[in-house]
């Protein structure tokens, strides 16, 4: 070959390298960060996640489906959703929570999650083709100890908009400052702050400040509410990793919550409510006609209590009663000896009626 073609030959193959390298640099540009790589990040760390609709399908993470639904700011769908996804092999745990009042004098098993885990939730507005993601709460559990939280807003209300946040370490309060303040000034210039009069915008704001207190929130084995605000606003207890939601769905009683308009549990066929003296629990009127009526109510601000019938549920082929179980299926696959030991019998109504 001639010095000549084997300097066209370089030249051709140069120029399929750089196109190759740019093609690669694209694709990592057009796909969506995973929550899962990027949590093993340090300090403060800027996340976007460009397509949120299905992301979460995307990432293979799996759905907890609680029997006690969580609160809505829907009348028509559930608009909050947890999502999950442990590590292969990882092992579930089980830690023996201090015995509180309310528990019969009792201990309480509480599920500890394995390093690796990762968990959301993902919280949705609007309804129909206008549905959208509109916050995102998340924390991994690292294999070197730390946990890192996460929260993520969308740049724009509507679907298709992409969502951007921060993810930092807990327990850093220069990391937890910083984000608080970038979410701010960051969620301050987006739709609909920016269509707020001053007043409502800054008490929005001023919400917004508090409740992205994760820590705070999120205390391990925080015990349930038996009076509403009693040891914060959600009324369910954690478990020994901090979460108010991945325990409950193997359990098939736990306490309705307020912190937003709707609860989805008043009404359900399957799902009854009692105050925690056994009384049945009243329903708040309907705020509007043809509004399904309000929450549960109990004397003295009780927490009510809802329970879900999973049998009859499952004997009547309620499609929510199989996403439980589903979910419980998932849960029991990853829990070690002792913890399946614990939380054995919550697989037999799904087992006898599969």
């Amino acid at each position: 070959m001639s010095s000549r073609s084997q300097s066209i030959t370089r030249l051709v193959l140069v120029v399929l390298g750089i196109a190759v390298v740019g093609v690669v640099f694209f694709l990592l540009l057009a796909r969506p960060p995973s929550l899962v790589s990027l949590a093993n990040q340090e300090g403060v760390t800027q996340l976007t996640i460009r397509s949120p609709i299905g992301y979460w399908q995307r990432e293979r993470f799996t759905r907890l489906l609680p029997p006690v639904r969580l609160p809505s700011s829907s009348a028509k769908i559930e608009q909050i959703e947890i999502w999950i996804r442990i590590p292969d092999g990882a092992k579930i745990g089980v830690e023996t929570a201090p015995a509180v009042a309310g528990d019969d004098g009792e201990a309480t098993p509480m599920l500890r999650f394995p390093p690796g885990t990762v968990v959301d939730r993902v919280e949705y507005a609007g309804e129909g083709t206008r549905r959208f993601v509109a916050d995102v709460r998340g924390t991994r559990f690292g294999d070197d100890g730390r946990e890192r939280f996460r929260v993520l807003r969308p740049e724009r209300p509507g679907p298709g908009g992409r969502l951007r946040g921060f993810e930092w370490d807990r327990g850093d309060e220069a990391q937890q400052r910083e984000v608080t303040e970038a979410l701010l000034d960051f969620v301050g210039q987006t739709k609909p702050f920016t269509a707020m009069e001053a007043g409502k915008r800054e008490r929005a704001l001023t919400r917004l400040r508090k409740i992205n207190d994760c820590a705070g929130c999120h205390a391990a084995m925080r015990p349930a509410n038996q009076r509403l605000g009693e040891h914060g606003r959600a009324n369910r207890r954690t478990d020994a990793s901090g979460m108010y939601t991945p325990q409950t769905v193997l359990e098939d009683a736990a306490p309705t919550e307020s912190y937003r308009p709707r609860d989805p549990n008043v009404g359900d066929p399957f799902i009854s409510i009692r105050c925690p003296d056994g009384a049945a629990a009243e329903r708040a009127p309907a705020k509007a006609p043809g509004e399904p009526p309000g929450h549960a109510r109990c004397p003295g601000g009780q927490v009510p209590v809802a329970s879900y019938a999973l049998t009859a549920a499952l004997a009547a082929g309620a499609p929510r009663a199989r996403a439980v179980c589903d979910a419980r299926e998932y849960l029991y696959r990853h829990l070690d000896e002792a913890a399946r030991a614990v939380f054995e019998d919550a697989l037999q109504p799904c087992r006898a009626g599969a």
